[in-house]
């Protein structure tokens, strides 16, 4: 890296392309600004560092089952309690086959429910007592629960 002294270095108005021309001849220089020696130069101009990402979901979220009817805040309980997990796990993000198999078992146990009205829970509705996860992903908990539960009668 050189070091251009003051003298050398030309008016305001042509500094770009004095500093341009001596980047093409030998790549990376620093250069004091015309007229005053406080303030350094870099050419080409460092890019400034990027700031890092954030992940795109939270390791955990807070899940908020807490709004669940009674009955179903049961169910989780009896399911988290019968595969040894706690509740947490079981509305967690996680998708290890440890915590979603039971956790697939918790939507179709739930979906099964009836509310005072007579209707099942919606899709979105278990979802979001899950760990706030799509319909979809509901919907194909639970027939890969019956699945599995078909498979297993069948053996």
């Amino acid at each position: 890296m050189r070091v251009l002294p003051v003298e050398i270095m030309p008016t305001q108005a042509n500094e770009d392309a004095y500093l341009k021309a001596i980047w093409a001849h030998g790549g990376y220089f620093a250069a004091y600004r015309s007229g005053a020696m406080a303030e350094p130069i870099l050419w080409p101009p460092v890019p400034a560092p990027k700031p890092a990402r954030e992940p795109k979901r939270k390791a955990t979220p807070i899940c908020d089952y807490g709004d669940a009817p009674a009955r179903v805040r049961e169910v989780l309980a009896a399911i988290a309690d019968k595969h040894r997990v706690t509740v947490a796990e079981l509305v967690g993000r996680s998708r290890r086959r440890r915590l979603a198999w039971p956790r697939h078992e918790a939507m179709a146990a739930i979906r099964k429910l009836r509310r005072q009205d007579g209707r099942p829970f919606s899709l979105p509705q278990i979802g979001h007592w899950l760990g706030d996860v799509d319909h979809t992903s509901v919907l194909y908990g639970i027939k890969k629960y019956e699945a599995r539960a078909a498979q297993s009668e069948a053996a």
